[in-house]
């Protein structure tokens, strides 16, 4: 076999049938599939029976729960139980968990029991019907909505808030409790769970898909290194580099490349709160990365070695301007629809960046002749050395360079030749600021072309 994707495209067009022959084959010569744990312990044809349960808990907290189970939850065939989400009901607490070969998580809250028991629901059945419960009812209803889940026979499992209700399929179960990894022996906590979360939709834009994977350019992944008392992530592409940075009391050491996707579904499913970051060593190919809060806890193997792809420069700055993002960003917006309903040439994607005294200057580069979005004058702070600063930048780039700083003061660097740096205000790009994004600056053709 020349690589596992071509395994994975093999077993994919594989039977149901076919596929439990290739894991008894496997099991019979013993044989571990890849992964984090040997999924060929527990006997496919072993099949648990399905227990009742009667539970009531907060729709909001079990809509996040589910989020964050289905992070792990990727079948191999039809009815896979690691294609499922596993509810462990005991007295007075629910484990909403998932569990398959790239990752797993779980995370427990509080509810009523009245039937403790424990099964495993598909995950998409599940997923969709309390996200259409949840957006049945208005904002002011959903933080004290209680939704009950309820067996229905063997194969099914009702789910409802109030008298409404839908029925979700319930999978088998080849063992009596989901597979998890071990927490990691160290690692580096942050206090602010909220800034966690900031950081990571700050960052993980910039990845971008490397459906081909010819060469090793770690696109779709972010890196995560703990150095000089900071722990750091960032991801890039061609386009663009993003960086956050937090300062971390700890001497736990983190370096790694994770899946970007797996990192944006986490920070979407968790809430505030503190956060752990470890590393478990000595399980799959590279180890496991662990992110945790006081109540749930996510495993992800999709990591590869670190290795360092991105240092900001000590610049000295031509140029640097201050100002509030939200006075620019709505006005980049609307140029750039226009210059993809009206496209005429190269220019017609650009914008020039122009410093003078307190403000910055905001102008389209298009043919006079053609539709343009004219220009904007932003009240900005600036410090500059010596002439008027003046990039030239494309729009979708420096969208994308300013849309993680939202209601925040961002400071533009000028200086290093086909490059600008946005970051927080109040820091240089050297200095590990909060929030850094990088992009390339442009050429303008000339007007005819």
């Amino acid at each position: 076999m020349k690589s596992k994707w071509a395994f994975h495209r093999l077993v994919n067009e594989l039977s149901p049938h076919q596929y439990e022959q290739m894991i008894f084959a496997l099991r019979k010569a013993q044989i571990p599939l890849p992964g984090w744990t040997d999924r060929l312990g527990g006997d496919p044809s072993h099949v648990r029976p399905a227990q009742t349960i009667r539970v009531l808990a907060p729709l909001e907290i079990l809509s996040g729960a589910i989020a964050l189970a289905r992070t792990a939850c990727r079948g191999n065939y039809p009815d896979d139980p690691m294609g499922g989400v596993w509810l462990q009901a005991s007295a007075g607490q629910v484990r909403v968990c998932g569990s398959d070969d790239y990752a797993a998580a779980f995370m427990d809250l509080d509810a009523t029991v009245e039937v403790p028991g424990t099964i495993v629901v598909d995950a998409r059945d599940i997923w969709q019907i309390t996200e259409a419960l949840r957006k049945s009812l208005s904002s002011t209803q959903r933080p004290s909505a209680i939704v009950w889940l309820e067996s229905e026979g063997d194969g099914h499992v009702r789910i409802g808030v109030g008298d409404r209700s839908h029925r979700a399929k319930l999978l088998p179960r080849n063992t009596d409790t989901p597979a998890l990894p071990p927490r990691a022996s160290t690692s580096i906590t942050l206090v602010d769970g909220a800034a966690f979360r900031r950081a990571v939709r700050h960052v993980v834009p910039a990845a971008d898909y490397d459906a081909a994977r010819s060469t090793y350019t770690d696109s779709d992944y972010a890196g995560l290194s703990s150095t000089e008392g900071f722990l750091t992530i960032d991801a890039g592409s061609r386009d663009i580099v993003a960086q956050a940075n937090f300062p971390v009391d700890t001497e736990a050491r983190i370096e790694l490349l994770v899946n970007y996707l797996w990192l944006r579904d986490l920070t979407v499913a968790i809430g505030t709160g503190q956060v752990e970051i470890g590393q478990v060593m000595n399980i799959a190919e590279h180890g496991l990365l662990m992110v945790a809060g006081a109540r749930w806890m996510a495993w992800s193997s999709e990591i590869l070695p670190w290795r360092r792809r991105f240092v900001p420069t000590t610049i000295p700055d031509a140029a640097i301007v201050t100002f509030h993002r939200d006075d620019l960003y709505r006005h980049l917006a609307g140029a750039k629809r226009l210059s993809e309903s009206s496209w005429a040439g190269k220019n017609s994607t650009l914008v020039k960046l122009a410093v003078s005294e307190a403000s910055l200057i905001v102008s389209s580069v298009g043919d006079p002749e053609s539709a343009h979005t004219g220009s904007k004058r932003v009240s900005a702070g600036t410090s500059r050395s010596t002439g008027v600063a003046e990039v030239f930048v494309h729009i979708s780039t420096l969208l994308s360079a300013l849309q993680s700083f939202a209601k925040l003061e961002v400071a533009i660097h000028f200086g290093e030749a086909g490059m600008i740096y946005a970051t927080t205000a109040g820091h240089r790009p050297h200095e590990r600021p909060p929030l850094l994004a990088a992009a390339p600056t442009a050429t303008p053709a000339p007007f005819g072309r």
